[in-house]
């Protein structure tokens, strides 16, 4: 009866963080038209920059000065822009908060490691950069990331 209970609480939790707006895309903006007794009406934009705490994913990462290939996940604070035109996200610049998974490139003997980091992305977020800690040491990163807000 228990993992009945535990599978049902588990489903709806799943349904739940998939219903808010953390995971989904960003909904996409409306115009707004104004009209004058005077003209004709006009087509004006909303406010199209914004914050926003969205996750985000890097596919692969390098760690300087230990070479490590990574790849990982994380969430971050994102400085948005909607273009009308093309109807699409763009990312100005954001600060994530990042966990990579991954190994040595050339190892003597392969060590599976987890590092955590503070990223800068910049150019839609496609190219991140920032200071991590693995086993105590810093290291510096550099990673291709992908973004969830399109």
């Amino acid at each position: 009866m228990s993992k009945i209970i535990l599978l049902i609480g588990f489903t709806f939790f799943i349904h739940s963080a998939f219903a808010q707006s953390f995971f989904k895309a960003l909904p996409k903006k409306q115009h707004v038209v104004t009209t004058n007794l005077r003209f004709s009406p006009t087509v004006t934009a909303t406010d199209s920059t914004f914050f926003a705490f969205r996750p985000e994913a890097n596919i692969a990462a390098l760690s300087v000065p230990s070479f490590q290939a990574m790849a990982g996940a994380g969430f971050g604070v994102q400085n948005i822009t909607y273009n009308f035109l093309t109807q699409r996200y763009y990312c100005n610049y954001s600060i994530n908060a990042v966990m990579f998974a991954g190994g040595n490139i050339a190892p003597s003997v392969p060590t599976p490691t987890l590092t955590y980091a503070i990223m800068i992305g910049a150019l839609n977020n496609m190219v991140m950069a920032g200071a991590g800690i693995n086993g105590g040491k810093a290291q510096f990163i550099v990673s291709i990331g992908i973004l969830f807000n399109n």
